[in-house]
């Protein structure tokens, strides 16, 4: 038996290979070299090398466009456990109408019912009017379109939640009368309705939103600092504003517009929330005009996912 000295074909083997072959063999015996090792390792890394860009990838996108300030989260995360335990309340009132209902069959006092009726509608409205405070310190994002709605309509789910299973038990109760059924059916009805209206969100408030007003007053100001009232449904440039100098304003707050927010909840979360007088006058200064606004905010907000992807 003869040995051979086989090299690598791209000269890439830190040693050589000895394989056995015997003497009549003219051509020699192929063994497998570091060279198939290291492209296995380099096809595994191109493997692998996607995967890390993929996760990268998906922290960004987790990244929210817009975050509250510690004392904001921390308020509206109180708001959310007032409200929880409101509803909570709304729900065990609920649970003694039925069970009071159903103990007593037709042999009832109609008042006693409607009372605890009342009682859930109170609890219910004040549950989802903290909810929406807490909403507006600490807003949904709009990329998951269920979560959102979910998030800021819970106050009418609740609603739903705290008087559809008294109405179905009402109506198919076989041991009260006809006029019972229709006015303690009808009361709660009438109630389920109105505390869902008194908590739904109609305009609700979102990271998105916020992060694009906050956007327009960077662009126009060079700061987020803005200015209003503790009842007024706009928040201003200038604390010189021609509607700020009326005599029933006794009170300015300045901060951010997530400060607005959280101080006022009535300040709207769409472009027309910013004071027009006060725009006109940071565009006049500026001399721009409503499109070098526009231009001016996508380049700001295409700098910002330029720097969030290094």
């Amino acid at each position: 038996m003869a040995e051979k000295k086989i090299t690598s074909v791209k000269g890439e083997a830190d040693k050589d290979k000895i394989v056995k072959s015997t003497a009549s063999e003219d051509k020699p015996v192929r063994a497998k070299s570091s060279t198939a090792k290291s492209e296995s390792q380099e096809t595994v890394e191109k493997t692998e090398a996607p995967t890390e860009e993929v996760k990268k990838a998906s922290k960004e996108k987790e990244e929210p466009v817009w975050k509250p300030s510690k004392e904001n989260k921390g308020k509206a995360t109180q708001y959310r456990i007032f409200a929880a335990l409101s509803w909570l309340a709304a729900i065990g009132a609920q649970v003694a109408n039925i069970i009071y209902l159903r103990q007593n069959g037709s042999d009832i006092k109609l008042w006693i019912p409607l009372l605890i009726i009342a009682v859930d509608a109170a609890f219910a409205v004040l549950g989802g009017f903290l909810w929406k405070r807490s909403n507006q310190m600490d807003p949904p994002s709009e990329k998951n379109k269920f979560l959102f709605f979910m998030q800021s309509q819970l106050g009418m789910i609740v609603a739903i939640v705290a008087f559809l299973p008294l109405v179905v038990f009402v109506f198919f109760n076989k041991d009260m009368d006809g006029k019972q059924k229709g006015i303690i059916g009808g009361v709660a009805v009438i109630a389920m309705i109105l505390v869902g209206v008194a908590g739904a969100d109609f305009n609700p408030p979102s990271q998105e939103k916020y992060a694009a007003q906050a956007q327009v007053v960077k662009t126009l100001t060079d700061q987020d600092l803005v200015y209003g009232t503790k009842s007024g449904e706009k928040y201003h440039l200038y604390a010189d504003c021609q509607y700020l100098k009326s005599d029933n304003v006794k009170e300015l707050f300045e901060g951010s517009v997530e400060d607005l927010h959280a101080k006022n909840h009535k300040i709207g979360t769409g472009e027309d929330a910013l004071c027009s007088a006060c725009k006109k006058r940071a565009l006049k200064a500026k001399n721009w005009t409503e499109d070098d606004l526009n231009n001016a905010v996508a380049e700001a907000n295409e700098a910002k996912e330029s720097e969030a992807k290094k």
